[in-house]
C-alpha cells in the first residue's frame, strides 16, 4: 500500500519511514487518493465502512459518486481551486453512503507534487464527525424559535433528521381518561394529522408508568399485538421517552417509531432526552399562557359583568346579561345561573343559562349531558355550598364523542352566591378544553360571583324600597279616599237617619192600612241595607286598631252557600258557577254584608272576563302560611292560618302589565258602562281591614285565580253587651219633667229626632246651629236632662259642645251621634258622655235613654 503513495512532502523521505507513516494514518484515519484528473485511485477499508461501497465500486470513479449534494457548487469549486493551485483544504463535507443515509467527514486534503512542481494528484484525510455534527446541529435546532402552534412540529421534524426514525411524535397525557392527545407528529420529516389513542395495551403506558426511557429495537408489534399505531405504521422499533416535570409529573410523551430494526448511540439518547425536556418546557410555557389568557378573559367579563351589575335594575334580566357575558367575553363554552330550590328534584333551579354559538353545532343534547354528570355529584356539591365555599369539580373527561371519533373534554367551576351569609344559589362555569381549568383561575371569577351578589342584593333592596314606597303612596291614597269617604258618609248618614226617622214615624200612624206598612217596610230595609254599605265606605279609613271589637266571629260556610245561591241569578246559563266548601267549624271576624262585598265583587269581575261562556269556581277552605307569602295588593309579607276565600275562571286573565294596578282606586280595564274601578279596591278595604291579605295568579288567556286570606279566629268574639237587661219601656212612661236638646246641623235629621222625641212624651228642644246651642247652655245657662248632638258640625264640633256642658253640670248626661270612626273620639272624655251610631236605629236609643234616665 506504501508503494502506491506519492510522497507529500520531502522526496529525500526513505521508502521504509514513508511505508511506516501510511500504514499509521489507514489505521486511525478515513483515507482516499486521487490522481491529477480527481479520479479516485485508491481507498482504505474505513472508507469503505463508512460510506457503504466497496474500494472496487469507486476505484476509477470521482469523488461525486459520495457526494450529498447538500453543498452548493461554489463549495466544491473553492475546494478545487484551492488544491490545483498546491495549497491544502480543510473542512467539514456531507458526504452520502450508498444507503442512503448522510455522514460528516472532518477533512485534510493536500495535492501530492513531484520533482518537477507539477500535482501529479491528491490525497485525503478524514476523520468522521457524524455524531458530533448531528449533536450540534440538533442542538441548534432545538434553541430554535417557533410559532406556538408549530412548536411542535418543528421538534418532532428535527428529531427525524436527528435520529432518521420514520415517525416521530409528541403527546399530552389525559390521565383521568387514560388518553394522549398528539399535538406534534411527524412522517419522514414532514407534518401528519393529529389524533387520539388510548393508552392501553401500548408501549406509552409503560414509558408513563415507568417514568423512564423505554425501547424494543425488534419486532415491536410481537410484543404489544393490541396496539393499533404499530400496526398501521408497520413498526419494527420504537423507542419512548417520558415528558416529565422537574418535580416527576408527566406531562406526556416523546416516542419514534421506525419500520425497520435498528440501534440508537448514547449521543442519540441523549439527543432524545434533551428534545423531550425542550417539549415539556414548551408544554408548561403553553400552559403559563393558556391560564394568562383564561385570566385576561375572565378580568374582560369581570369588567363587561361589573358595568352590567352597575345598571342592573331587573334580578332576571341581571342574571341573564352575566351568563351571557361570561361566553362572550369569558369565552366559557357554558353559563348557568341556579338558585336553591328545596322544592326542585335535585334542589336547585335554573334562573339563566347561555352557551356559545358553536357549542350546540356539536351536539344539542350536551348541556344535558355535562348537567347529568355533575347531577351525580350533587351531593358532594350542596355540602360544599352549605360550606359556602368554591366548588371545584375536576375535569370530566370524554363526554361527548363526535364525527371522526373525536372526544371532547370538559372542565367546570361551580361558584356558590351568597348573600348576607346564606347561599342563595350557585354559578357554574363549564369549558370545553382538554386543559382542566386551574386554581389561578378562580381569583377573578370570585370576584365576579362577589359582585354579582352584591348586585342582586342592590335590586332587591332597590325593589324593597320601591315597594315601600308603592305601599306608601298606596296608603296616602287610601287616606285620601278615606277622608272622602268620611264626609260623604257623613252627609249620607244623616240623610239615612231622617229616611229611617220618618219611616219609623209613619209606620206608627199607617196600623190601619197593610199596604203601607208593607211600603213602610220595604223602605226601612233599603234603608238599613244603605246603612251597612256606608259601614262599608267607613272601613277604609279604619285604622285596624280602631276596629269594632265587638264584631262577632262567624262561620262563613253558610254565607258563601246564599251569595252563590244569589249570583246564579245574574250569570248567564253559559257560565258554570260552582261552589267547593272544603271546611267546617272555622270562624272568622267579618260581618256577613262584608263576606257578601267581596264574594259579589270577585264573581262579577270573573263573570266578566269570561264572556259568553266558561267556568267560575267558587272555593272556601283553610289553608296554613308557613313561609313568608307577598300579599298581592299592599306588597307586605305575611303568614299564619288562614281561611281561604278563592275564586277563580277560565276568563282572558290579566297581563304583567295591568296586574300591578288592578287594586287602585278608579282603576278599571272594563268600558265605562260595566266597571267603576271600586270592586277590587272595595275587596283590598274589606281585607286588609279584618288583617287579611290577597294572592293574585293570572296570566292572558289563561284566566285568573284571586285568593282573600281571612286570619283564623282564634276564639269567639264577645258580643256588645245589652244595654239594659230588664228595663221598663220608656214608650209607656210620661216623661214630662224630661227635658232633651237635640243639636244637628242637617235640618231634616234635627227635625226628625224633635218630633220622635215628642212622641215619647219628652219636652224637646231642637237646634241647627252648635254655636247658637253653646250660647243657649253655656251663656244664657239653660239647663237639660239629656243633651243629643251630632259629631261633626261647622263651627263648633258636637264633642266639644257637650264636654263643655258635662264640665260645667257634671250630673248631667249626653249623647254623641256619630259613623263608627269617630268613636274614638271619647276615649279620653267623661263616663257621662254616652255614643250612638249613626244612622240611628230607634229601638237602641230608646233603650239608652229608658237606662239613662232610670240610673
Amino acid at each position: 500500500m506504501a508503494k502506491t503513495i506519492t510522497p507529500i512532502t520531502d522526496r529525500s523521505l526513505h521508502t521504509e519511514e514513508l511505508s511506516s507513516l501510511t500504514l499509521a494514518i489507514d489505521e486511525h484515519a478515513i483515507v482516499s487518493a486521487a490522481d491529477a484528473k480527481g479520479v479516485i485511485t485508491y481507498v482504505n477499508e474505513a472508507f469503505e465502512a463508512i460510506s457503504g461501497y466497496a474500494a472496487c465500486e469507486l476505484i476509477g470513479k470521482t469523488h461525486s459518486v459520495v457526494q450529498s449534494h447538500e453543498h452548493t457548487k461554489a463549495f466544491y469549486q473553492n475546494i478545487k481551486k484551492t488544491i490545483q493551485c498546491g495549497e491544502t483544504w480543510q473542512g467539514i463535507i456531507q458526504n452520502k453512503a450508498k444507503s442512503g443515509s448522510h455522514y460528516w467527514l472532518k477533512s485534510t486534503i493536500k495535492p501530492v507534487i513531484d520533482d518537477d512542481a507539477m500535482i501529479t494528484g491528491f490525497i485525503a484525510v478524514q476523520t468522521d464527525v457524524t455524531s458530533d455534527h448531528k449533536y450540534s446541529q440538533a442542538l441548534q435546532q432545538l434553541t430554535e424559535v417557533a410559532p406556538n402552534a408549530q412548536i411542535f412540529e418543528h421538534l418532532t421534524s428535527a428529531l427525524h433528521k436527528t435520529l432518521e426514525l420514520r415517525w416521530v411524535g409528541i403527546g399530552v397525557l389525559h390521565l383521568e381518561a387514560n388518553v394522549i392527545e398528539l399535538i406534534g407528529l411527524s412522517k419522514n420529516g414532514r407534518a401528519a394529522p393529529l389524533f387520539h389513542y388510548n393508552l392501553n395495551g401500548t408501549p406509552c403506558q409503560q414509558v408513563i408508568e415507568e417514568k423512564k426511557t423505554f425501547c424494543v429495537d425488534r419486532d415491536v408489534i410481537a410484543s404489544f399485538p393490541d396496539d393499533s399505531v404499530l400496526i398501521d405504521t408497520h413498526a419494527e422499533y420504537y423507542i419512548g421517552e417520558p415528558l416529565r416535570t422537574t418535580t416527576g409529573e408527566v406531562l406526556g410523551i416523546l416516542w419514534g417509531i421506525h419500520d425497520a430494526e435498528r440501534s440508537l448511540s448514547p449521543i442519540e439518547i441523549n439527543l432524545l432526552q434533551l428534545t423531550a425536556r425542550r417539549a415539556t418546557i414548551e408544554l408548561q410555557r403553553l400552559e403559563h399562557e393558556k391560564t394568562l389568557q383564561r385570566q385576561i378573559r375572565a378580568l374582560r367579563a369581570l369588567g363587561h359583568a361589573n358595568t352590567i351589575i352597575s345598571k342592573a335594575s331587573k334580578e332576571s334580566t341581571l342574571l341573564q346579561d352575566v351568563c351571557h357575558i361570561l361566553v362572550s367575553h369569558g369565552e366559557f363554552s357554558v353559563v348557568w345561573i341556579d338558585y336553591i330550590d328545596p322544592g326542585a328534584d335535585d334542589g336547585l333551579k335554573t334562573m339563566a343559562e347561555a352557551h356559545a354559538k358553536d357549542f350546540t353545532l356539536i351536539n344539542s343534547n350536551e348541556v344535558e349531558s355535562i348537567k347529568a354528570i355533575i347531577a351525580d355529584k350533587s351531593a358532594e356539591t350542596k355540602a360544599i355550598l352549605l360550606n359556602k365555599s368554591v366548588v371545584e369539580l375536576k375535569t370530566i373527561q370524554a363526554i361527548t364523542q363526535v364525527n371522526n371519533d373525536q372526544t371532547y373534554a370538559y372542565s367546570v367551576i361551580a361558584l356558590p352566591l351568597i348573600i348576607q351569609g346564606a347561599t342563595l344559589g350557585v354559578l357554574t362555569l363549564v369549558e370545553r378544553t382538554q386543559d382542566p381549568l386551574q386554581k389561578e383561575d378562580l381569583r377573578p371569577l370570585k370576584h365576579l360571583a362577589g359582585n354579582l351578589t352584591f348586585g342582586i342584593l342592590h335590586i332587591r333592596t332597590l325593589e324593597d324600597k320601591q315597594a315601600v314606597e308603592k305601599q306608601l303612596r298606596q296608603s296616602h291614597r287610601m287616606e285620601t279616599i278615606g277622608q272622602l269617604t268620611t264626609g260623604i258618609a257623613h252627609d249620607f248618614n244623616n240623610i239615612l237617619a231622617s229616611i229611617l226617622g220618618y219611616a219609623d214615624l209613619a209606620e206608627g200612624r199607617a196600623k190601619d192600612d197593610p199596604k203601607l206598612l208593607k211600603y213602610l217596610g220595604n223602605v226601612t230595609k233599603a234603608g238599613n241595607r244603605a246603612r251597612d254599605l256606608v259601614m262599608q265606605m267607613l272601613a277604609f279609613s279604619k285604622a285596624k286598631d280602631d276596629l269594632e271589637t265587638g264584631h262577632t266571629a262567624i262561620y262563613p260556610e253558610t254565607f258563601i252557600k246564599e251569595i252563590v245561591e244569589m249570583l246564579r241569578a245574574t250569570f248567564p246559563k253559559s257560565i258554570t258557577l260552582s261552589v267547593e266548601i272544603d271546611t267546617f267549624g272555622t270562624q272568622v271576624v267579618i260581618k256577613p254584608t262584608e263576606l257578601q262585598q267581596i264574594v259579589v265583587n270577585l264573581a262579577i269581575n270573573a263573570r266578566d272576563a269570561i264572556g259568553n261562556r266558561g267556568r267560575c269556581t267558587i272555593r272556601l277552605y283553610e289553608k296554613a302560611i308557613l313561609q313568608p307569602a307577598l300579599c298581592q295588593s299592599c306588597h307586605q309579607q305575611f303568614k299564619g292560618q288562614f281561611l281561604v276565600i278563592e275564586v277563580q275562571d277560565d276568563g282572558s286573565g290579566i297581563d304583567a302589565e295591568t296586574l300591578p294596578h288592578i287594586f287602585d282606586s278608579f282603576f278599571s280595564t272594563k268600558h265605562d258602562d260595566k266597571g267603576t274601578g271600586l270592586g277590587l279596591f272595595n275587596v283590598h278595604g274589606i281585607a286588609h281591614t279584618r288583617t287579611g291579605h290577597i294572592e293574585v295568579t293570572s296570566e292572558p288567556g289563561q284566566g285568573s285565580r284571586f285568593r282573600v286570606l281571612l286570619p283564623v279566629a282564634k276564639k269567639a268574639l264577645k258580643k256588645r253587651a245589652a244595654v239594659s237587661g230588664d228595663k221598663k219601656p220608656a214608650s209607656k212612661t210620661r216623661h214630662d219633667r224630661i227635658r232633651i236638646m237635640v243639636v244637628d246641623d242637617e235640618a231634616s235629621s234635627a227635625g226628625f229626632l224633635q218630633e220622635w222625641l215628642r212622641g215619647l212624651e219628652f219636652d224637646v228642644t231642637a237646634f241647627t246651629d252648635s254655636l247658637a246651642a253653646r250660647k243657649h247652655l253655656i251663656i244664657d245657662r239653660h239647663e237639660y236632662d239629656v243633651i243629643i248632638a251630632d259629631y261633626q258640625m261647622p263651627g263648633l264640633l258636637g264633642s266639644d259642645l257637650l264636654s263643655e256642658y258635662i264640665g260645667k253640670y257634671q250630673e248631667k248626661t249626653a249623647i254623641l251621634l256619630g259613623s263608627k270612626n269617630d268613636r274614638n273620639v271619647l276615649e279620653n272624655s267623661d263616663a257621662n258622655i254616652h255614643f250612638v251610631e249613626k244612622p240611628l236605629n230607634t229601638a237602641s236609643l230608646r233603650e239608652l235613654l229608658d237606662d239613662i234616665l232610670h240610673t
